[in-house]
């Protein structure tokens, strides 16, 4: 049997269903919380390459967790996978290459991760950080396409409209460029 962590919240999904956006204090303490854990895993070499509103539970005492690492790369794993086989870690990433490309949500999933799916760090974690905190203030994703090469044309070629149109009051300038440089 397995024996798991009881938890009672809701997903960030539901709640943006339900209040279209968050207040700019409400996100962005939510987005620190998910930054502390995200933290976490990657000083423990963990990369979660799915990190999406449906993922992350907000407990009924306001805090987060989030959750589905069923996905994740342990870059640790990568590294003791080439020195068992007596492969360079670039060999086993390239084994791995094809479960990486079909890894993850592409709304949430960093550009190079569709177009390098061998090239995998925690930086395509921060990226999708950059899309929930976007969407947690504006109500809706930077970007919105059906098909996965599309939204990546977008993201490669084009801003997304700035946090501040899509609200009814300003949101201070540091702020949308801290969410840009996600």
């Amino acid at each position: 049997f397995i024996v798991m962590e009881w938890l009672s919240g809701r997903t960030l999904e539901e709640i943006l269903q339900e209040r279209t956006r968050l207040s700019v204090s409400d996100s962005l303490e939510l987005v620190a919380s998910l930054l502390d854990t995200l933290d976490a895993a990657h000083r423990a070499g963990i990369v979660h390459r799915d990190v999406k509103p449906s993922n992350l539970l907000v407990l009924d005492d306001g805090r987060l967790k989030v959750l589905d690492f069923g996905i994740a790369l342990l870059q640790r794993a990568r590294e003791e996978l080439a020195r068992d086989f007596e492969l360079q870690v670039e060999e086993v990433t390239e084994h791995l290459g094809e479960v990486a490309n079909s890894a993850g949500t592409p709304m949430y999933m960093a550009p190079e991760r569709y177009r390098e799916p061998n090239k995998i760090d925690p930086r395509s974690d921060i990226y999708s950080v950059g899309c929930i905190a976007y969407f947690l203030m504006s109500g809706r994703p930077p970007f919105i396409e059906c098909d996965p090469e599309s939204l990546f044309a977008l993201v490669l070629t084009e801003e997304p409209i700035s946090i501040g149109v899509h609200r009814d009051q300003d949101v201070p300038s540091v702020l949308i460029d801290l969410v840009k440089k996600c």
